[in-house]
């Protein structure tokens, strides 16, 4: 089975929209980040996830990196916080300060984010261009801290 048939949201479709809180206290819609960015990339992040730790300072190399060029990531905690008290929004704001988060960390709580777009592991990702349509990268594989 290819990751397009795993997918909720196929290449070349409209990505859905969220508006889901952050750990900056601020409601964030994905509809506002287009107006300001050319391209946005949600990750599916955590807090405890082993595959997020190899790659975060990546991550952060990557938002420093192509910040300038009108490109964001934004990470989606959709864990439950309220069966693991490590992924709730208040430990995600710990997480946020204490890892340096550069780019915006939100909260999915009822998970209809991470379903809406096709998540079923942590090591799902892709990105958008300024049309709002996904673009993923071919292959669901975990993630090595290398790619």
């Amino acid at each position: 089975m290819s990751v397009m048939n795993l997918a909720g949201t196929p290449i070349g479709s409209y990505a859905p929209d969220f508006e889901v809180p952050g750990v900056d206290d601020e409601v964030h819609h994905r509809a506002r980040y287009l107006e300001k960015y050319q391209v946005i990339a949600v990750i599916f992040i955590s807090n405890n996830c082993p595959y997020v730790q190899p790659y975060l300072e990546r991550l952060k190399q990557l938002q420093t990196e192509f910040a300038d060029m009108g490109v964001t990531l934004i990470g989606i905690n959709a864990n439950d916080g309220t069966q693991d008290r490590a992924e709730s929004l208040e430990m995600m704001k710990v997480f946020a300060t204490s890892d340096g988060l550069n780019f915006p960390y939100l909260r999915d709580v009822t998970q209809d984010v991470a379903r809406s777009y096709g998540c079923a592991t942590l090591r799902d990702r892709g990105g958008q261009d300024a049309r709002g349509f996904p673009a993923r990268p071919s292959g669901n594989t975990a993630l090595s801290g290398a790619d």
